[in-house]
């Protein structure tokens, strides 16, 4: 008679409500025929697990998205009126629009404050209604996993995967969702606006544009490795801790303080390391890209400057400010899609090691087509039942046990009576060798 998940070094009954055993029958993950070749963790799969489940939220994202449009398009129509008020007003020394643009200025830049604050409240608490999830999600596989796994890893690693991995993903609906897109849609709308006011400027303004993004490109491939070490390296400090604190006793008792403290050292300083080049990198990368992105300003103003003082009737006052807002308007979401790479790369080292605990499967599985026993009354019986150790260590033979139904009775008799079964299983994860 075959049973379904049994527990401690081998078998156990299967899980069930009162009396009742769950299904009959069990199937180890690590059987050599049936094992599945491990899923590898890539950028496309992780994002595509992200947005997958964003997609329940597609109310707020939808909010997000609409105010994210608006305060865009807000932002984008204030360098227009501007160089009306350059050209009609200022130069043409004409005040009749005067108070109509500057309303209309006024208007456009509250509307676009509004809605990039609405934006970012909805993304914000979008991203931690999403972390709670991710948590929860995590934490019920958790649970679905046998002894056997929790043997293998460690507790401290866990808990820093569940605690700041799982915290980690808030960026990833931040800023690599919100402010990806925004920059983006900020970007493009720019190029848009530059190639409308002059097409010549417009090139010459985004001359420095490859250069960026082949320095953006080097940036990433260079720094997720860090990224993956920084990590690796906390969880490992958490492991210590958890090991240690729990263990302080024995420390104490044989004065182990100084030789614990060197090797929790050794984490830490290593962590320290990791984040100290990490620092040195962006740090690096950052005024390399301001230097390239001003160096195009530059050459802007000079052209703009000298061909409007040529007297180009295309290349007025107020065309080469609008010029100069835009660029600013391209470089600064261009800086910000540079720390938004950098910033998605070190959540993407993060959602690697909470799919590491996705991907892990339940030791113990129901075989197919297995009975489901609900409500049932009666006596247990385990014939024969042998259990061994991952090592193939055998530690129980042949044992059999019979486990009647007891009357209730005020006494511990019922207990004991059951006890013999559960002396040789606990809750469990691993299968018997056989019986």
């Amino acid at each position: 008679m075959a049973f379904g998940p049994m527990g401690g070094g081998g078998g156990g009954f299967g899980r069930g409500g009162g009396h009742g055993m769950g299904r009959m029958g069990f199937r180890s993950h690590g059987d050599d025929d049936n094992t599945p070749a491990p899923i590898k963790i890539t950028n496309r799969r992780m994002l595509a697990w992200f947005y997958r489940n964003l997609a329940p939220y597609w109310v707020r994202v939808a909010i997000g998205v609409v105010a994210m449009i608006g305060s865009t398009a807000a932002g984008l129509t204030i360098p227009l009126i501007l160089r009306k008020i350059i050209d009609g007003v200022i130069i043409a020394r004409d005040t009749t629009m005067l108070m109509p643009l500057t309303l209309q200025f006024l208007v456009f830049t509250l509307l676009s404050q509004v809605l990039g604050a609405m934006r970012t409240n909805v993304m914000h608490l979008l991203g931690q209604r999403f972390v709670y999830t991710v948590r929860a999600q995590l934490y019920r596989h958790l649970m679905s996993l046998g002894l056997n796994f929790y043997e293998r890893q460690r507790s401290g690693d866990i808990m820093s995967r569940v605690s700041n991995d799982v915290g980690a993903v808030e960026d990833m609906v931040v800023h690599g969702s919100d402010d990806l897109v925004s920059n983006t849609l900020y970007i493009a709308g720019a190029v848009g606006c530059l190639f409308y006011l002059n097409w010549r400027m417009a090139l010459v303004a985004l001359a420095p544009l490859p250069l960026f993004i082949a320095c953006l490109w080097a940036f990433a491939h260079f720094i997720r490795p860090v990224f993956n070490q920084i990590r690796f390296q906390l969880g490992e400090i958490n492991v210590k801790l958890q090991e240690r604190l729990g263990g302080i006793r024995v420390i104490k008792a044989f004065a182990r303080e100084e030789p614990e403290i060197e090797y929790f050292d050794e984490s830490n300083r290593a962590y320290w390391k990791m984040s100290a080049k990490s620092i040195w990198m962006w740090s690096t990368f950052f005024p390399a890209i301001s230097l390239i992105t001003s160096t195009g300003l530059v050459v802007l103003i000079w052209y703009g400057a000298h061909m409007a003082a040529s007297g180009a009737a295309a290349f007025t006052a107020g065309t080469v400010v609008a010029f100069i807002s835009y660029m600013h308007q391209f470089y600064r979401p261009v800086g910000t899609l540079a720390q938004v790479q950098n910033t998605i790369n070190r959540c993407l080292a993060s959602v690697a090691r909470i799919f590491e605990l996705l991907d892990e499967k339940p030791s113990v599985q129901d075989k197919p087509g297995a009975i489901e026993l609900n409500g049932v009354r009666g006596r247990v019986d385990i014939e024969n039942v042998s259990f061994k150790y991952d090592t193939g260590q055998l530690v129980l033979k042949n044992v059999s046990v019979s486990a009647a139904r007891a009357p209730r009775s005020p006494s511990s008799g019922a207990a004991a009576r059951a006890r013999p079964a559960s002396s040789i299983s606990s809750p469990g994860s691993t299968i018997p060798a056989k019986g």
